[in-house]
Protein backbone atom coordinates (compact mmCIF):
# COMPACT_ATOMS: atom_id res chain seq x y z
CA UNK A 1 0.00 0.00 0.00
CA UNK A 2 1.40 3.50 -0.81
CA UNK A 3 2.37 6.16 1.53
CA UNK A 4 -0.87 8.55 2.53
CA UNK A 5 0.25 12.11 1.86
CA UNK A 6 -0.37 14.78 4.48
CA UNK A 7 -3.84 15.28 2.78
CA UNK A 8 -5.03 12.28 2.64
CA UNK A 9 -4.28 11.16 6.11
CA UNK A 10 -5.71 14.51 7.40
CA UNK A 11 -9.11 13.08 5.41
CA UNK A 12 -9.23 9.99 6.84
CA UNK A 13 -7.94 10.81 10.70
CA UNK A 14 -11.10 12.39 12.28
CA UNK A 15 -11.32 13.60 15.59
CA UNK A 16 -14.01 13.15 18.25
CA UNK A 17 -14.79 17.20 18.06
CA UNK A 18 -14.84 17.12 14.53
CA UNK A 19 -17.61 13.94 14.71
CA UNK A 20 -19.66 15.79 17.02
CA UNK A 21 -19.00 19.12 14.64
CA UNK A 22 -19.79 17.63 11.67
CA UNK A 23 -22.41 14.93 12.60
CA UNK A 24 -21.50 11.20 12.95
CA UNK A 25 -24.40 9.86 11.49
CA UNK A 26 -23.50 11.48 8.06
CA UNK A 27 -20.22 10.16 7.78
CA UNK A 28 -20.74 6.82 7.11
CA UNK A 29 -24.36 5.37 5.46
CA UNK A 30 -26.69 3.48 7.40
CA UNK A 31 -24.97 4.32 10.54
CA UNK A 32 -26.60 4.63 14.18
CA UNK A 33 -27.61 8.71 15.67
CA UNK A 34 -24.43 9.71 16.90
CA UNK A 35 -23.48 9.86 20.72
CA UNK A 36 -24.96 13.14 21.61
CA UNK A 37 -21.89 14.77 24.15
CA UNK A 38 -20.19 14.89 27.31
CA UNK A 39 -21.82 15.78 30.80
CA UNK A 40 -18.11 16.96 31.86
CA UNK A 41 -16.77 19.14 29.08
CA UNK A 42 -13.17 19.42 30.89
CA UNK A 43 -13.16 15.78 31.14
CA UNK A 44 -13.78 15.42 27.50
CA UNK A 45 -10.93 17.62 26.25
CA UNK A 46 -9.00 16.03 28.97
CA UNK A 47 -9.02 12.81 27.26
CA UNK A 48 -8.87 13.72 23.77
CA UNK A 49 -5.70 13.70 23.02
CA UNK A 50 -5.51 9.71 24.14
CA UNK A 51 -3.81 7.53 22.58
CA UNK A 52 -2.74 4.11 22.62
CA UNK A 53 0.58 4.30 23.83
CA UNK A 54 1.27 0.35 24.44
CA UNK A 55 1.48 -2.36 22.21
CA UNK A 56 2.09 -6.13 22.87
CA UNK A 57 2.49 -9.16 20.79
CA UNK A 58 -0.27 -11.31 20.75
CA UNK A 59 1.32 -14.79 21.24
CA UNK A 60 2.06 -17.17 18.44
CA UNK A 61 0.70 -15.16 16.28
CA UNK A 62 3.30 -12.47 15.86
CA UNK A 63 0.82 -9.62 15.36
CA UNK A 64 1.49 -6.07 17.51
CA UNK A 65 -1.75 -5.57 19.30
CA UNK A 66 -3.16 -1.80 20.79
CA UNK A 67 -2.85 -3.27 25.03
CA UNK A 68 -6.74 -2.07 25.22
CA UNK A 69 -9.18 -3.55 22.50
CA UNK A 70 -12.06 -2.36 21.11
CA UNK A 71 -14.86 -5.47 22.39
CA UNK A 72 -18.36 -5.84 21.29
CA UNK A 73 -20.75 -3.32 22.05
CA UNK A 74 -20.28 -0.61 19.15
CA UNK A 75 -22.88 -0.80 16.69
CA UNK A 76 -21.54 2.23 14.73
CA UNK A 77 -19.13 2.17 12.38
CA UNK A 78 -18.45 5.86 13.49
CA UNK A 79 -17.07 4.80 16.21
CA UNK A 80 -15.12 2.11 15.18
CA UNK A 81 -13.40 4.36 13.18
CA UNK A 82 -12.80 7.07 16.00
CA UNK A 83 -11.59 3.77 18.41
CA UNK A 84 -8.96 2.97 15.35
CA UNK A 85 -8.08 6.47 15.14
CA UNK A 86 -7.24 6.07 18.66
CA UNK A 87 -4.84 3.96 17.71
CA UNK A 88 -6.74 0.83 18.01
CA UNK A 89 -6.08 -2.10 16.30
CA UNK A 90 -7.68 -5.17 17.91
CA UNK A 91 -11.50 -5.43 17.34
CA UNK A 92 -12.90 -8.54 18.86
CA UNK A 93 -17.07 -9.04 17.25
CA UNK A 94 -19.09 -12.15 17.42
CA UNK A 95 -21.63 -13.55 15.14
CA UNK A 96 -24.24 -13.24 18.29
CA UNK A 97 -23.09 -9.68 19.15
CA UNK A 98 -26.70 -7.69 18.22
CA UNK A 99 -27.36 -10.40 15.89
CA UNK A 100 -24.60 -9.40 13.81
CA UNK A 101 -24.90 -5.46 13.93
CA UNK A 102 -21.21 -5.10 16.03
CA UNK A 103 -19.80 -7.34 13.15
CA UNK A 104 -21.44 -4.62 10.22
CA UNK A 105 -20.39 -1.38 12.30
CA UNK A 106 -16.98 -2.81 11.89
CA UNK A 107 -17.66 -3.40 8.35
CA UNK A 108 -18.74 -0.13 7.68
CA UNK A 109 -16.03 1.49 9.02
CA UNK A 110 -13.58 -0.79 6.77
CA UNK A 111 -13.28 1.94 3.69
CA UNK A 112 -11.29 4.27 6.36
CA UNK A 113 -8.97 1.59 7.96
CA UNK A 114 -5.46 -0.11 6.45
CA UNK A 115 -6.85 -3.98 6.61
CA UNK A 116 -2.99 -4.92 7.70
CA UNK A 117 -2.31 -2.84 10.53
CA UNK A 118 -5.65 -4.37 12.54
CA UNK A 119 -6.67 -7.61 14.34
CA UNK A 120 -10.41 -8.67 13.86
CA UNK A 121 -11.59 -11.76 15.36
CA UNK A 122 -15.37 -12.96 15.53
CA UNK A 123 -16.81 -15.79 17.35
CA UNK A 124 -19.32 -18.40 16.63
CA UNK A 125 -21.47 -20.48 19.17
CA UNK A 126 -22.69 -24.00 17.94
CA UNK A 127 -24.00 -27.18 18.93
CA UNK A 128 -22.30 -30.31 18.72
CA UNK A 129 -24.28 -31.31 16.02
CA UNK A 130 -22.93 -28.40 13.74
CA UNK A 131 -21.48 -29.49 10.52
CA UNK A 132 -18.72 -28.19 8.73
CA UNK A 133 -21.05 -27.05 5.67
CA UNK A 134 -22.89 -25.17 8.57
CA UNK A 135 -20.10 -23.41 10.23
CA UNK A 136 -18.80 -22.51 6.46
CA UNK A 137 -22.16 -20.62 5.45
CA UNK A 138 -22.38 -19.22 8.54
CA UNK A 139 -18.64 -18.07 8.46
CA UNK A 140 -19.59 -16.59 5.20
CA UNK A 141 -22.26 -14.18 6.64
CA UNK A 142 -19.95 -12.93 9.05
CA UNK A 143 -17.42 -12.12 6.57
CA UNK A 144 -20.08 -10.39 4.25
CA UNK A 145 -20.85 -8.35 7.46
CA UNK A 146 -16.93 -7.76 8.16
CA UNK A 147 -16.39 -6.43 4.37
CA UNK A 148 -12.81 -7.76 4.45
CA UNK A 149 -11.28 -10.69 2.47
CA UNK A 150 -9.80 -12.38 5.76
CA UNK A 151 -10.86 -12.44 9.47
CA UNK A 152 -7.68 -12.84 11.56
CA UNK A 153 -8.97 -15.13 13.68
CA UNK A 154 -12.31 -17.38 14.05
CA UNK A 155 -13.34 -18.74 17.40
CA UNK A 156 -15.17 -21.30 19.14
CA UNK A 157 -17.87 -19.40 21.24
CA UNK A 158 -18.11 -19.85 24.87
CA UNK A 159 -16.89 -23.18 25.37
CA UNK A 160 -18.89 -25.19 28.19
CA UNK A 161 -17.04 -28.89 27.68
CA UNK A 162 -13.45 -29.55 26.81
CA UNK A 163 -14.41 -31.95 24.59
CA UNK A 164 -16.19 -29.40 21.93
CA UNK A 165 -12.22 -28.55 21.64
CA UNK A 166 -12.12 -31.86 19.28
CA UNK A 167 -15.17 -31.14 17.45
CA UNK A 168 -14.97 -32.00 13.58
CA UNK A 169 -16.73 -29.88 11.99
CA UNK A 170 -15.19 -26.95 13.40
CA UNK A 171 -12.01 -28.34 12.33
CA UNK A 172 -12.78 -29.07 9.25
CA UNK A 173 -14.39 -26.08 8.55
CA UNK A 174 -11.40 -23.83 9.82
CA UNK A 175 -9.06 -25.80 7.68
CA UNK A 176 -10.96 -25.56 4.97
CA UNK A 177 -11.12 -21.27 5.41
CA UNK A 178 -7.25 -21.36 6.05
CA UNK A 179 -6.23 -23.03 2.59
CA UNK A 180 -8.90 -20.15 1.15
CA UNK A 181 -6.92 -17.48 3.15
CA UNK A 182 -10.01 -16.88 4.54
CA UNK A 183 -8.64 -17.19 7.86
CA UNK A 184 -5.15 -17.32 9.75
CA UNK A 185 -5.80 -18.18 13.15
CA UNK A 186 -8.26 -20.21 15.43
CA UNK A 187 -9.03 -19.79 19.10
CA UNK A 188 -11.56 -20.43 22.12
CA UNK A 189 -13.74 -18.36 24.67
CA UNK A 190 -15.23 -19.54 27.80
CA UNK A 191 -17.00 -18.18 30.36
CA UNK A 192 -17.40 -21.48 32.58
CA UNK A 193 -19.97 -23.62 32.89
CA UNK A 194 -23.47 -23.24 32.72
CA UNK A 195 -24.80 -26.62 34.69
CA UNK A 196 -23.21 -29.04 37.05
CA UNK A 197 -22.40 -31.23 33.90
CA UNK A 198 -19.83 -28.89 32.37
CA UNK A 199 -16.66 -28.65 32.81
CA UNK A 200 -14.90 -25.63 35.05
CA UNK A 201 -13.00 -22.82 33.59
CA UNK A 202 -9.52 -24.61 34.17
CA UNK A 203 -10.30 -28.05 32.94
CA UNK A 204 -11.06 -26.29 29.46
CA UNK A 205 -7.90 -24.12 29.37
CA UNK A 206 -5.92 -26.30 30.70
CA UNK A 207 -6.65 -28.70 27.73
CA UNK A 208 -6.62 -25.93 25.03
CA UNK A 209 -2.58 -25.68 26.75
CA UNK A 210 -2.10 -29.22 25.48
CA UNK A 211 -4.17 -29.40 22.62
CA UNK A 212 -1.59 -27.36 20.12
CA UNK A 213 -3.92 -26.03 17.81
CA UNK A 214 -5.47 -22.67 19.07
CA UNK A 215 -3.55 -19.79 19.13
CA UNK A 216 -5.64 -17.34 20.70
CA UNK A 217 -7.87 -17.42 24.08
CA UNK A 218 -10.46 -14.87 25.60
CA UNK A 219 -10.72 -15.01 29.17
CA UNK A 220 -12.99 -13.71 31.55
CA UNK A 221 -10.27 -11.92 34.37
CA UNK A 222 -10.09 -9.61 37.38
CA UNK A 223 -8.79 -8.87 40.54
CA UNK A 224 -12.03 -10.92 41.91
CA UNK A 225 -10.35 -14.13 39.82
CA UNK A 226 -6.91 -13.12 40.01
CA UNK A 227 -6.24 -16.32 42.29
CA UNK A 228 -8.19 -18.88 39.66
CA UNK A 229 -6.51 -17.03 36.40
CA UNK A 230 -3.07 -16.44 37.06
CA UNK A 231 -2.17 -20.24 36.86
CA UNK A 232 -4.20 -20.47 34.01
CA UNK A 233 -2.58 -17.26 32.05
CA UNK A 234 0.61 -18.93 33.16
CA UNK A 235 0.07 -21.72 31.45
CA UNK A 236 -1.25 -20.78 28.19
CA UNK A 237 1.85 -17.87 28.18
CA UNK A 238 3.99 -21.04 28.72
CA UNK A 239 2.89 -22.08 25.39
CA UNK A 240 3.18 -18.69 23.47
CA UNK A 241 -0.87 -18.61 23.12
CA UNK A 242 -1.93 -15.02 22.87
CA UNK A 243 -4.28 -14.00 25.69
CA UNK A 244 -6.95 -11.32 25.50
CA UNK A 245 -9.05 -10.09 28.80
CA UNK A 246 -13.49 -9.88 29.18
CA UNK A 247 -15.28 -8.38 32.16
CA UNK A 248 -12.41 -7.17 34.25
CA UNK A 249 -14.97 -4.91 36.10
CA UNK A 250 -16.45 -6.76 38.71
CA UNK A 251 -19.41 -5.32 40.65
CA UNK A 252 -21.82 -2.98 40.67
CA UNK A 253 -23.52 -0.19 42.74
CA UNK A 254 -27.29 0.04 42.43
CA UNK A 255 -30.14 -0.22 44.94
CA UNK A 256 -33.77 0.35 44.44
CA UNK A 257 -36.11 1.41 46.89
CA UNK A 258 -39.71 0.33 47.65
CA UNK A 259 -43.08 2.46 48.39
CA UNK A 260 -46.31 0.48 47.99
CA UNK A 261 -48.14 3.41 47.76
CA UNK A 262 -45.79 4.23 44.58
CA UNK A 263 -43.68 1.48 43.55
CA UNK A 264 -41.97 1.23 40.35
CA UNK A 265 -43.00 -0.72 36.66
CA UNK A 266 -41.03 -3.74 37.36
CA UNK A 267 -42.04 -4.11 40.79
CA UNK A 268 -45.80 -3.47 40.15
CA UNK A 269 -44.98 -6.52 37.53
CA UNK A 270 -43.51 -8.66 40.61
CA UNK A 271 -47.03 -8.05 42.33
CA UNK A 272 -49.28 -8.35 39.56
CA UNK A 273 -47.27 -12.07 38.48
CA UNK A 274 -47.44 -13.14 41.82
CA UNK A 275 -51.03 -12.33 42.08
CA UNK A 276 -51.96 -13.76 38.77
CA UNK A 277 -49.79 -17.33 41.05
CA UNK A 278 -52.47 -17.09 43.56
CA UNK A 279 -50.61 -14.85 46.36
CA UNK A 280 -52.57 -11.88 47.70
CA UNK A 281 -51.66 -8.45 47.45
CA UNK A 282 -50.51 -8.20 50.56
CA UNK A 283 -48.97 -11.52 50.26
CA UNK A 284 -46.84 -9.94 47.08
CA UNK A 285 -45.82 -6.84 48.53
CA UNK A 286 -44.74 -8.22 51.25
CA UNK A 287 -42.07 -10.10 49.22
CA UNK A 288 -40.98 -7.31 47.37
CA UNK A 289 -40.46 -5.53 50.76
CA UNK A 290 -38.25 -8.31 51.99
CA UNK A 291 -36.20 -8.38 48.82
CA UNK A 292 -35.64 -4.82 48.65
CA UNK A 293 -35.21 -4.10 52.31
CA UNK A 294 -32.31 -7.07 51.87
CA UNK A 295 -30.78 -5.35 49.32
CA UNK A 296 -30.59 -1.87 51.10
CA UNK A 297 -28.62 -3.70 53.96
CA UNK A 298 -26.34 -5.07 51.69
CA UNK A 299 -25.89 -1.62 50.13
CA UNK A 300 -24.71 -0.64 53.84
CA UNK A 301 -21.59 -2.12 53.80
CA UNK A 302 -20.14 -0.87 50.60
CA UNK A 303 -21.42 2.95 51.14
CA UNK A 304 -18.83 3.72 53.42
CA UNK A 305 -16.13 2.35 50.70
CA UNK A 306 -17.42 4.03 47.63
CA UNK A 307 -17.77 7.38 49.41
CA UNK A 308 -14.44 7.09 50.65
CA UNK A 309 -13.35 6.91 46.85
CA UNK A 310 -16.13 8.84 45.49
CA UNK A 311 -17.74 5.93 43.40
CA UNK A 312 -20.35 7.59 41.51
CA UNK A 313 -20.75 5.13 38.29
CA UNK A 314 -19.81 2.03 37.65
CA UNK A 315 -17.02 3.78 35.10
CA UNK A 316 -14.28 4.32 38.13
CA UNK A 317 -14.36 1.00 39.11
CA UNK A 318 -14.03 -0.55 35.36
CA UNK A 319 -10.88 2.64 34.47
CA UNK A 320 -8.92 0.86 37.79
CA UNK A 321 -9.88 -2.46 36.78
CA UNK A 322 -8.44 -2.05 33.32
CA UNK A 323 -5.43 -0.27 34.69
CA UNK A 324 -4.96 -3.45 37.05
CA UNK A 325 -5.46 -6.19 34.22
CA UNK A 326 -2.90 -4.32 31.66
CA UNK A 327 0.01 -4.55 34.51
CA UNK A 328 -0.25 -8.80 34.26
CA UNK A 329 2.76 -9.53 31.54
CA UNK A 330 0.55 -12.92 30.68
CA UNK A 331 -2.61 -10.95 29.31
CA UNK A 332 -1.59 -9.09 25.77
CA UNK A 333 -4.77 -7.01 25.34
CA UNK A 334 -7.65 -6.38 27.32
CA UNK A 335 -11.03 -5.83 25.07
CA UNK A 336 -13.29 -3.38 26.41
CA UNK A 337 -16.76 -2.35 25.85
CA UNK A 338 -17.36 1.03 24.37
CA UNK A 339 -20.13 1.89 22.90
CA UNK A 340 -19.66 5.68 22.00
CA UNK A 341 -16.91 8.29 21.31
CA UNK A 342 -16.93 9.27 25.28
CA UNK A 343 -15.83 5.58 26.29
CA UNK A 344 -13.03 5.13 23.72
CA UNK A 345 -11.79 8.86 24.94
CA UNK A 346 -12.05 7.61 28.74
CA UNK A 347 -10.34 4.37 28.54
CA UNK A 348 -7.73 4.94 25.84
CA UNK A 349 -6.47 7.38 27.84
CA UNK A 350 -5.51 4.92 30.40
CA UNK A 351 -3.39 2.60 27.37
CA UNK A 352 0.18 1.95 29.15
CA UNK A 353 -0.17 3.50 32.00
CA UNK A 354 0.11 1.86 36.08
CA UNK A 355 -2.11 1.98 38.82
CA UNK A 356 -1.38 4.54 41.42
CA UNK A 357 -1.42 3.76 45.48
CA UNK A 358 -4.70 5.23 45.75
CA UNK A 359 -6.18 2.77 42.65
CA UNK A 360 -4.47 0.11 44.81
CA UNK A 361 -5.96 1.00 47.75
CA UNK A 362 -9.34 1.41 45.64
CA UNK A 363 -8.75 -2.37 44.69
CA UNK A 364 -7.56 -3.53 48.15
CA UNK A 365 -11.15 -1.92 49.91
CA UNK A 366 -13.07 -3.17 46.71
CA UNK A 367 -12.13 -6.68 47.24
CA UNK A 368 -13.45 -6.49 51.25
CA UNK A 369 -16.48 -4.38 50.22
CA UNK A 370 -17.76 -6.79 47.49
CA UNK A 371 -16.38 -10.24 48.39
CA UNK A 372 -19.77 -12.13 49.21
CA UNK A 373 -21.53 -9.57 46.23
CA UNK A 374 -19.79 -10.10 43.06
CA UNK A 375 -20.41 -13.35 41.00
CA UNK A 376 -17.08 -14.95 39.76
CA UNK A 377 -16.91 -15.24 36.07
CA UNK A 378 -15.78 -18.73 35.66
CA UNK A 379 -17.20 -20.24 39.32
CA UNK A 380 -19.81 -22.89 39.01
CA UNK A 381 -19.71 -23.76 43.14
CA UNK A 382 -23.64 -23.06 43.50
CA UNK A 383 -24.73 -25.38 40.20
CA UNK A 384 -26.95 -27.67 41.45
CA UNK A 385 -27.98 -26.08 44.15
CA UNK A 386 -31.22 -24.29 42.82
CA UNK A 387 -34.40 -26.64 43.38
CA UNK A 388 -35.65 -24.91 40.15
CA UNK A 389 -32.40 -25.78 38.76
CA UNK A 390 -31.57 -22.26 37.82
CA UNK A 391 -28.78 -21.15 35.58
CA UNK A 392 -27.38 -18.99 38.55
CA UNK A 393 -24.08 -17.88 36.79
CA UNK A 394 -25.24 -17.79 33.56
CA UNK A 395 -28.03 -15.13 34.90
CA UNK A 396 -25.25 -12.91 37.17
CA UNK A 397 -23.45 -12.50 33.25
CA UNK A 398 -26.07 -11.10 31.90
CA UNK A 399 -26.90 -8.94 34.66
CA UNK A 400 -23.00 -7.52 34.40
CA UNK A 401 -23.51 -7.28 30.77
CA UNK A 402 -26.74 -5.16 31.59
CA UNK A 403 -25.09 -3.43 34.31
CA UNK A 404 -21.42 -2.99 34.17
CA UNK A 405 -20.90 -3.33 30.35
CA UNK A 406 -24.09 -1.30 29.72
CA UNK A 407 -25.21 -3.67 26.95
CA UNK A 408 -28.31 -3.90 27.97
CA UNK A 409 -30.35 -4.71 24.77
CA UNK A 410 -28.17 -7.90 24.18
CA UNK A 411 -28.03 -8.43 27.97
CA UNK A 412 -32.12 -8.55 27.56
CA UNK A 413 -32.09 -10.74 24.68
CA UNK A 414 -29.71 -13.22 26.13
CA UNK A 415 -32.10 -13.30 29.45
CA UNK A 416 -35.01 -13.68 27.53
CA UNK A 417 -33.91 -17.08 25.31
CA UNK A 418 -33.65 -18.56 29.16
CA UNK A 419 -37.43 -18.86 29.09
CA UNK A 420 -39.18 -19.77 32.04
CA UNK A 421 -35.98 -20.84 33.83
CA UNK A 422 -35.26 -17.27 35.23
CA UNK A 423 -35.15 -15.37 38.62
CA UNK A 424 -38.98 -14.61 39.08
CA UNK A 425 -38.85 -18.02 40.20
CA UNK A 426 -37.27 -16.68 43.15
CA UNK A 427 -40.04 -15.20 44.48
CA UNK A 428 -41.82 -18.41 45.02
CA UNK A 429 -38.93 -19.98 46.84
CA UNK A 430 -38.39 -19.71 50.61
CA UNK A 431 -35.21 -21.58 50.48
CA UNK A 432 -32.24 -19.97 52.01
CA UNK A 433 -29.32 -20.68 49.27
CA UNK A 434 -26.86 -18.33 50.71
CA UNK A 435 -24.75 -21.18 51.93
CA UNK A 436 -24.15 -22.42 48.13
CA UNK A 437 -21.71 -19.68 47.02
CA UNK A 438 -17.92 -20.29 48.10
CA UNK A 439 -17.78 -16.43 48.89
CA UNK A 440 -20.87 -16.37 50.82
CA UNK A 441 -23.29 -14.54 48.37
CA UNK A 442 -27.22 -13.95 48.94
CA UNK A 443 -28.01 -16.04 45.50
CA UNK A 444 -31.67 -15.35 46.08
CA UNK A 445 -31.48 -11.42 46.61
CA UNK A 446 -28.74 -11.28 43.57
CA UNK A 447 -31.32 -13.19 40.84
CA UNK A 448 -33.94 -11.44 42.21
CA UNK A 449 -32.42 -8.31 41.52
CA UNK A 450 -31.18 -9.16 38.14
CA UNK A 451 -34.39 -10.51 37.08
CA UNK A 452 -35.22 -7.00 37.89
CA UNK A 453 -33.45 -4.80 35.04
CA UNK A 454 -33.38 -7.88 32.52
CA UNK A 455 -36.96 -8.21 31.88
CA UNK A 456 -39.03 -6.01 29.92
CA UNK A 457 -42.45 -4.47 31.97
Amino acid sequence: MKKKTEKQHAENTISRRNFIKIGGAGLIGGAASMYSGCDKAEESVKHEAGKIQKYTTLGRTGFKVSDIGLGGAANDPNVVRYAYDKGINYFDTAESYGNGANERAIGGAMKYIDRKKVWITTKIHFPEEETKEGLLERFRKCQERLNTEYVDALYIHSVNFATHLNHKGFHQAAEQLKQEGRIKHIGMSCHGPESKDQDSLKKVFTDVAADGRFDLVLIAYNFLVEEEAKDVLRLLKSKNIGTTAMKTAPGQFHVDAFDPENPTDQQSQWIENMIKRGRTKAEAEKRVREYVNSQIEESKKVQPFAEKYGVKSNRELRKVSLQWALENPNMDTVCMSMADFESIDVFTALSGTKLSANAKSYIRDFRYAYADKSCRHGCSDCLGACRFDLPINTILRYSYYYTVLEQQKYAMAQYAGLGEKNGELCLECDEDCRGACTYGIDIRNRVLSSHAHLTLT
